[in-house]
């Protein structure tokens, strides 16, 4: 809980890749409103450095689900809870700009949040009108 605004923020961790945890987190807030859902999940390859042509298929997908699939998931299970005035927001990277990709680099953990943006701009987009706010 953060001090300067005693209950008013909070910060629920849980590992994302485990749907037992997502379920456990919905039922644990079922009661809730939440003003502003912010998921922020992530990782990358162990080689940072590692081309896609050279990643391992296991290592691709461990990245892949976590960062993008898994933030969706988070936020498809709490949606519910944030009310029409709320706020929705999926953490994503500057890396996940496909238009700002001048050095390549980083191309799996790039590929993912660039996956996570198109999500989110899916889910946006089957949303009720008028939509929530979403970042």
């Amino acid at each position: 809980m953060h001090t300067s605004h005693p209950a008013r923020v909070e910060i629920e961790c849980l590992d994302i890749n485990e749907p037992g945890q997502i379920r456990a987190l919905r039922e644990r807030l079922r009661d809730r409103v939440l003003d502003i859902l912010l998921v922020n999940a992530g990782t990358t390859t162990r080689d940072t450095d590692v081309h896609i042509g050279e990643v391992s298929t296991e290592e691709f997908v461990r990245v892949m689900i976590t960062n993008a699939p898994g933030p969706m998931r988070v936020i498809e299970a709490l949606e519910h809870l944030v009310p029409a005035d709320g706020l929705i927001g999926a953490m994503s990277s500057g890396q996940g700009s496909i238009a700002n990709n001048e050095t390549g680099m980083r191309e799996v953990h790039r590929g993912s949040k660039a996956a996570l943006n198109m999500f989110m701009r899916s889910f946006a987009a089957r949303q009720a009108q008028p939509p929530r706010a979403m970042v």
